[in-house]
């Protein structure tokens, strides 16, 4: 019983450790070199407004506060599809504070955006559902 028990210890770590070394936890230096970023946004400030307005309740740009980290050079991926290739642009850590349906706000919220050639590519915030979005023809 303990060599057996001994055995499946060994066998799950050998498991693990091939099945973690497979993994790619991000671009190598050649493809980030080599990657396309795309120009400087220099309005990614209305880029995500025009986002934000389109997504919370109310419209009104008085009532959603939104907050920017200076935009950087950096990428994503869809993490739920291995199959997805990774996005190169401009990252946005973004907090967007907006009204709720009862006129309270909603608190701020993370949200990043990589943005290239003035577009959003990709969108990662717990609030959405899937966690990765790409938008299309925003």
């Amino acid at each position: 019983m303990i060599y057996y028990l001994r055995f499946m210890i060994i066998v799950c770590l050998l498991c693990g450790g091939i099945f973690f070394s497979g993994c790619s936890f991000g671009p190598s230096e050649q493809e980030t070199a080599n990657a396309y970023y795309g120009n400087f946004p220099d309005d990614y400030q209305k880029i995500i407004g025009n986002f934000a307005r389109r997504i919370t309740v109310d419209p009104d740009p008085n009532n959603t506060h939104l907050t920017f980290e200076e935009p950087i050079k950096g990428w994503m991926q869809n993490q739920r599809d291995p199959l997805a290739r990774r996005e190169f642009g401009w990252l946005v850590k973004t907090r967007i504070n907006s009204k709720n349906r009862y006129g309270g706000y909603t608190g701020d919220q993370a949200w990043d955006f990589l943005i290239r050639d003035d577009r959003i590519v990709l969108i990662f915030s717990m609030y959405i559902e899937g966690y990765w979005a790409k938008p299309q023809n925003w």
